[in-house]
């Protein structure tokens, strides 16, 4: 569990990120958790990365849900919406 919500699966596991596909407890809904290390950014920073995706409201971007400091993990989440078969990668 990361918060109220359950791991569905790793999308991306990395040295200081991880994402992970997730399910929100109550409704069942799918999003994409952003695990960030304590490590990679202070934690005034990130706080202030955090602000600055909550006030984006634009239906040409992907829209921040949740945002948290998780202690158990020692990151801190930024809870996304989630675009299914959607990759910025190049194949």
């Amino acid at each position: 569990m990361i918060g109220g919500y359950k791991k569905v699966k790793a999308l991306y596991q990395g040295s200081l990120v991880n994402v992970w596909l997730v399910e929100e407890g109550k409704t069942g809904k799918e999003y994409v958790a952003k695990l960030i290390s304590l490590k990679a950014m202070g934690e005034k920073l990130m706080r202030d990365e955090i602000e600055a995706h909550k006030k984006v409201d634009n239906p040409h971007l992907i829209k921040t849900i949740d945002a948290f400091k998780d202690d158990a993990n020692n990151a801190f989440v930024i809870v996304t919406e989630y675009c299914p078969g959607s990759s910025f990668s190049h194949s």
